[in-house]
């Protein structure tokens, strides 16, 4: 779970370094994707390890990247960061995507009761 997470924190962190480099300054509208994209990294976090549900952490990637992008697009229209982070929240997602839920430690079998 952790693997999926640290993915999630470097995509917050990319947004904010891109908002801050396509014009040298962190606008109103670039603060607001920097906490969407750490709500990312936050609910990829807290969304458990179901097996059934192999796909929750991405699509919570996949819709909050989206939200992201729809911050930018609709306060400003498009310009050079909303690409950025449409670029960094697509890598996001498909980061999350790639990194395989859970975590390669398996818990030793219980003890066998002596007879």
């Amino acid at each position: 779970m952790i693997k999926k997470f640290l993915v999630a924190v470097a995509g917050a962190v990319a947004v904010a370094v891109a908002g801050a480099l396509t014009d040298n300054q962190v606008t109103t509208v670039e603060a607001v994707q920097v906490v969407i994209a750490v709500a990312t990294a936050a609910q990829v976090w807290v969304t458990t390890n179901v097996p059934t549900l192999t796909w929750a952490k991405t699509v919570t990637a996949v819709l909050l990247g989206v939200t992201n992008v729809l911050v930018g697009v609709i306060a400003d229209g498009i310009s050079a960061a909303d690409v950025a982070v449409l670029i960094v929240a697509a890598f996001t997602a498909a980061g999350v995507y790639a990194v395989p839920n859970g975590s390669t430690h398996r818990p030793a079998p219980p003890a066998q009761p002596a007879i």
